[in-house]
């Protein structure tokens, strides 16, 4: 939106260029017209110290009044071209006073709307910076250090810096549960259980999905831990295995899901689940699925 502003402001001023140049060529033919003794373009070509001609090309002139249109509405008056009769010295009084007025609004909403077109980056470098202050003050091991500078890099690149989390936490229930809806509706789809949930219970459930994101090696659960959370993937690739990696037992990927079993009655993992690519996840929690189908019916149950 910023870019089309500067687009647009630029635009705005060209055309007002145009028109004053026009304005300006025509107050010659005006002085003439009037019976004026002199007339800017007459002068312009008569001086010596330079190689006008106004029928050059065919546009000499209409050049020499864009030019003049320039430096007059920014006031700069380089005194080459000058009014030279009543007529002209009015138009261009006018021109010089408003031009000067002008000027500053257009220089300070072009620096605004240039200031306005990077402030999420600049919102993600400050930020990433104080994260740095604090890693070296920490002392935390520059390997760490990397890997927490890639989820932020991440972060921006999936998301442009938008907290989705914090978004979806602002909105009211019945807003978040639309929006979760549209966003989130097909994952939840490819889970078969939750196909016996009626449209609100599906809506509840997805309203209370956290999004979480994982970088490659890190390792979303470990065989034997109590479990406590279902992911559903929204994009990237895990690998399901033994404790010590030495059976591969799947990989699963978008649409996929893991960890359900927590959900419904067990209490231990009986595999690892380890990153392979960066990973976008949902994740259900057990608390949050109880509460859901509490309120839900008993059938649903």
């Amino acid at each position: 939106q910023s870019v089309a502003r500067v687009f647009k402001l630029n635009y705005v001023m060209i055309v007002v260029c145009h028109w004053v140049a026009c304005l300006w060529y025509a107050c010659a033919d005006y002085g003439i017209r009037v019976g004026a003794e002199n007339n800017w373009r007459d002068a312009d070509e008569s001086d010596e110290s330079l190689s006008i001609d106004h029928d050059h090309l065919g546009g000499s002139g209409y050049l020499r009044s864009i030019y003049w249109a320039i430096v007059g509405m920014s006031t700069v008056g380089y005194g080459d071209i000058v009014p030279t009769n009543p007529y002209e010295t009015t138009f261009a009084a006018l021109v010089i006073l408003f031009g000067g007025l002008l000027l500053p609004a257009v220089v300070g909403g072009l620096a605004a709307y240039l200031g306005n077109l990077n402030v999420a980056l600049k919102v993600h470098r400050n930020k990433l910076s104080r994260v740095r202050s604090y890693m070296r003050n920490a002392a935390i091991d520059q390997a760490l250090v990397q890997r927490v500078l890639r989820f932020y890099d991440y972060l921006w690149c999936r998301q442009g810096g938008v907290d989705e989390e914090a978004v979806m936490d602002e909105l009211p229930g019945p807003i978040r549960q639309r929006v979760a809806v549209h966003v989130n509706g097909a994952i939840i789809d490819s889970v078969p259980f939750f196909s016996l949930c009626d449209d609100t219970t599906t809506q509840l459930l997805l309203s209370v999905l956290k999004p979480k994101i994982f970088l490659p090696t890190d390792i979303i659960a470990h065989q034997g831990e109590v479990g406590t959370e279902m992911y559903l993937i929204e994009r990237g690739q895990v690998l399901v295995s033994s404790q010590d990696d030495a059976i591969p037992y799947c990989t699963l990927g978008k649409g996929d899901y893991f960890g359900e079993s927590c959900l419904l009655g067990a209490t231990v993992r009986v595999a690892k689940v380890t990153a392979l690519t960066y990973c976008d996840c949902f994740v259900l929690s057990k608390d949050d699925y109880n509460d859901v189908m509490s309120t839900c019916d008993a059938p649903t149950r």
